[in-house]
């Protein structure tokens, strides 16, 4: 058996929480024999063996997943802040998990119970939704005391099982003489900082140990105490052989109170606030304090056994009989046979590897046919988990390997990524330099970029986006569906030279262009049709600024003729329609790929294409009639529209070409005067290479961008562990400048 116990806080190993995960698995390994590893969240990545049992840290949620899989647990047992991201590693791995509550982290204080426990109104906790999913998440819910249960099913309506901690007795130095402290862990209000300062008021000729940190605020009037000393964090051992009593004013419901049964254990008189877990020690005996938040009752209770030698030995047996159950073990059996059995029926996956495809591939618009064409074809060929969602939020607590964003419905700079995995963002640019703002975010969180053309990627790389970092996957095609044989599209006109446009009106594309040439090179006498096979729903092109040019210009009895297809076809139909036709049409300005112009060439048919751009990947004199155009560049320096969608970037340059209307008369012209067998052979050639551009072998491409990362640090990842490293330093000088200690 091997059981990982994720922890926060726990290097160096200081605090009862903490204490108590490392005494388990202490417990585990001496009853069971386990395998065992504690893991504990730092800013710097160790390794290392704390009497006998193995700790690694884990810098965040990343590193974590790495960690479960290389030491491959059964079990995740998780305490503290650690609790969420534990939880969602062994769901991703199907691991069973335990939630070992130790305090109020998932059933926090109320406003109320702030002022009266005296804690910090400015410590966070978890908010309502990861609290409660924090408790109903985990395989077992297990907390340490009657009154911690009591609060969880108050608080969210759960059953948890008690098992106290498992406590070692504890070894006070060798030779150790019999102490002289009255010590106590107060430094804080919660803790009871007032009752430690009024004990010492009112005993001035004893001396009191202050064990543990101490708050800021009230660092001066411990200082001002001479008979106070403050020893600071020190191991439980060694502060236990310097107390002649042990005091534990908590103001709070002390969940538990681990070292209460430490010091009692030990056979030192020990006085603890009647609350909470505490009172669960004591019981009714004269070692819990009714009154704890006055201080004269702790006076009272003091007193007597700071004067008498007999009632200090009395009270110290009395503590060990009240210890004795707490520290003879049955804690780590209880909860070794509870792993026994979670781990019995476990079948996890920790090889399995996971892929978050964001932005859907239901939607009606080009990206997110894109996105369906490759789940399909992943799942198939990579042996890949892939989870298909429209957004990186609903992915929820999700931990993927690696996400490709590909999402044209999301601002691209205010897109959410998820919080774990390497990043691979699909954001083609179709006019020229990639916005700044673009260019920013991918160079500081996108592990790589990925464009379908090298036009685009030699303008990504222009941007300032390192070329190292940028791959090219172009689409591809269903060339069973998208052949030159088979069905036609019932065309309405009786024309018999088509032209085919495909694509929303826009001047992207080219639109106003065909529409003033066509009108200029034909009449409504020539045997020649232009069909624009436009759809209304494409998300990006609502109200497309041309729509109403097309069908004035299909309405318009003394212009050539024009058929205008408004919707959204099937595969199929769209196939039929390319191969109703003789020649397309698609004089745009900028494109990242073009589908449809290869999309046209594996149904046969061959297209007038700008000398420019991404369609010149799979394009040649060969294949197409390709025109020559104006290649544009010009610097804008401003905010512009990039959408329907109300998307807007600062652009600072923008490239496209510009095709001559007198060109596309010419173009055309030359179309329909074409003989047939040349028509022929452009449209063979057009099929030998749309042959190759498959959407089986767009997956793999896509694969093997994805193989390429390997097992790389995200680079977000690398950004936020040095953020952390730093912060991390400077809270420690801060500390230390704070407690007097630097």
């Amino acid at each position: 058996m091997k059981v990982l116990w994720a922890v926060s806080g726990g290097l160096p190993l200081f605090g009862g929480a903490q204490i108590t995960c490392h005494a388990f698995l202490m417990g585990f390994r001496a009853q069971r024999g386990w395998d065992v590893v504690l893991a504990t969240q730092h800013h710097r990545r160790s390794r290392g063996d704390l009497r006998s049992i193995p700790v690694e840290t884990y810098r965040d949620l990343d590193e974590l997943k790495s960690l479960v899989r290389r030491e491959r647990p059964q079990v995740v047992i998780a305490a503290l802040d650690a609790v969420p991201d534990a939880l969602r590693v062994a769901a991703r791995f199907g691991l069973p998990s335990v939630v070992y509550l130790h305090s109020f982290e998932y059933c926090p204080p109320t406003a109320e119970e702030i002022g009266a426990w005296g804690v910090s109104a400015r410590r966070t906790y978890a908010n309502d939704d990861v609290a409660r999913w924090a408790v109903t998440a985990p395989s077992r819910l297990v907390v340490n005391s009657g009154f911690l249960a009591d609060r969880m099913h108050e608080r969210h309506h759960v059953a948890a099982a008690v098992v106290h901690p498992a406590i070692e007795r504890p070894e006070l130095r060798a030779g150790a003489r019999r102490g002289s402290y009255v010590s106590g862990i107060c430094g804080y209000r919660y803790k009871g900082a007032d009752v430690f300062l009024a004990l010492a008021d009112a005993f001035p000729r004893e001396r009191f140990l202050l064990v543990g940190d101490v708050d800021p605020a009230l660092a001066s009037a411990f200082a001002a105490r001479r008979n106070v000393r403050r020893l600071g964090r020190a191991a439980v051992g060694r502060f236990l052989a310097m107390s002649r009593v042990v005091v534990v004013p908590s103001r709070w419901p002390e969940p538990f109170g681990r070292i209460a049964v430490e010091a009692m254990a030990s056979g030192i008189p020990t006085l603890v606030s009647r609350t909470g877990g505490l009172a669960e020690i004591v019981g009714s005996s004269e070692l819990g304090v009714d009154a704890f938040r006055d201080p004269a009752a702790w006076v009272q209770a003091l007193e007597p056994l700071l004067g008498s030698p007999d009632l200090r030995e009395a009270q110290g047996g009395l503590g060990r009989r009240l210890a004795e159950p707490f520290v003879r073990g049955d804690s780590t059996r209880v909860l070794a046979e509870m792993v026994v059995e979670l781990a019995r029926d476990a079948a996890p996956e920790l090889d399995d590897r996971m892929l978050a495809l964001c932005g859907g591939t239901t939607r009606a618009t080009a990206y997110s046919m894109v996105n369906a064409r490759w789940t399909s074809a992943l799942a198939a060929q990579s042996g890949l988990r892939v989870a298909d969602v429209e957004t990186a939020a609903e992915l929820g607590r999700a931990v993927p390997d690696v996400t490709v964003h590909h999402n044209f419905g999301d601002n691209f700079a205010e897109a959410l990524f998820p919080d774990v995995g390497l990043l691979v963002a699909v954001r083609t640019w179709d006019f020229g330099p990639y916005p700044p703002a673009w260019v920013k975010r991918i160079n500081e969180e996108v592990d790589l970029l990925v464009v379908h053309s090298t036009h685009v990627r030699r303008n990504a790389i222009a941007s300032g986006i390192p070329a190292r970092k940028v791959r090219v996957v172009p689409l591809g095609v269903d060339a069973t569906t998208f052949a030159p044989t088979g069905p036609e599209y019932a065309l309405a006109t009786k024309k018999t030279f088509r032209f085919l446009f495909v694509g929303a009106p826009v001047v992207r594309k080219g639109a106003d262009v065909l529409l003033e040439a066509y009108r200029k090179a034909f009449g409504p006498r020539d045997d020649v049709c232009l069909v624009i096979k436009d759809h209304p729903h494409d998300l990006f092109y609502e109200g497309a600024a041309l729509r109403d040019r097309v069908r004035e210009a299909a309405r318009d009895p003394d212009g050539p003729e024009v058929e205008y297809i408004c919707e959204l076809l099937p595969p199929d139909r769209l196939a039929a329609l390319y191969r109703a036709c003789s020649v397309g049409v698609f004089p745009y300005r900028a494109e990242g790929f073009c589908l449809p112009i290869l999309e046209a060439m594996a149904a046969g048919l061959p297209s007038i294409v700008p000398r420019f751009g991404a369609a010149l990947d799979f394009c040649s004199a060969k294949t197409s009639l390709l025109m020559p155009v104006r290649r544009i560049s010009l610097p804008v320096g401003r905010s512009m529209a990039i959408n329907t969608l109300g998307f807007r970037e600062e652009v600072e340059e923008v490239e496209f070409c510009e095709t001559p209307i007198d060109t596309l008369v010419q173009q055309m012209r030359q179309a329909v005067a074409m003989a047939r067998p040349r028509l022929a052979r452009l449209s063979r050639a057009g099929v030998r290479v749309a042959q190759r551009f498959s959407w089986h072998d767009s997956a793999a491409r896509l694969i093997g961008v994805i193989d390429g990362l390997g097992d790389r640090v995200p680079v977000r990842m690398q950004t936020q562990r040095a953020n952390r490293a730093r912060d991390a330093k400077r809270l420690a000088v801060a500390q230390r400048l704070l407690q007097g200690t630097g």
